[in-house]
């Protein structure tokens, strides 16, 4: 009885020390940022509105609301590229990414988060629709969609709303080249939006620098 009690406990301490093969491997990924902005250049005098602009997080579908890199290798079926994943949330990413355009672009004098203590004049809120890539000939093509709308933080009633979309093919099938690419769409989509807001805030709120 007692030797097979020894061989019980052997049996165990062999598992415990040398059956980290018996665990699940941890799955290794592939980490990549959505690629910021570049500071567009300025003119010398630019109007720079005194209005302070809060932009909150995309809301986004179950599927997208995920670190998951979209990809749609046929029509009507989403999946995620294997091995890889945003830095974070797409919504928080697309948030972060839409924040730093605005302040480099400089035309909006305050522009910060939705959980900023600042009392805000505008809110910028938006719903991802599509933020993927799709495949056209064996080559994915990013394709984003946003619907924005511009709110008077004050009386909550909607200044302005707007549909986006912006289509970039990806120079090949490599999932770094797909970065690329969603970088250079959501780069250029964010400007569109930008445009968008300084020409529908309220008259009144800007001043010559």
């Amino acid at each position: 009885m007692k030797n097979h009690i020894r061989r019980c406990y052997l049996i165990l301490f062999t598992l415990l020390f040398s059956g980290c093969s018996l665990l699940p491997e941890t799955k290794q990924y592939h980490v990549y940022s959505l690629p910021i902005a570049t500071a567009a250049p300025k003119p010398n005098h630019i109007s720079v509105s005194s209005l302070v602009l809060k932009i909150a997080i995309p809301y986004a579908n179950q599927t997208l609301d995920s670190s998951r890199i979209a990809v749609m290798p046929e029509r009507n079926q989403l999946t995620s590229y294997k091995g890889a994943r945003w830095s974070d949330r797409l919504p928080i990413l697309l948030r972060d990414h839409m924040i730093d355009t605005f302040r480099k672009d400089g035309r909006l004098q305050t522009v910060s988060t939705e959980n900023s203590a600042l009392n805000s004049d505008l809110l910028l809120t938006s719903e991802i629709s599509a933020f993927q890539s799709e495949y056209r000939d064996g080559i994915p093509q990013v394709h984003i969609a946003i619907h924005a709308q511009l709110i008077n933080a004050n009386s909550r009633q909607i200044i302005a709303s707007q549909y986006f979309e912006q289509l970039m093919r990806s120079n090949n099938g490599e999932i770094s080249s797909v970065v690329d690419a969603f970088g250079v769409a959501t780069t250029q989509l964010t400007n569109n939006i930008l445009t968008w807001v300084i020409n529908n805030q309220p008259i009144g709120g800007t001043r010559n620098d």
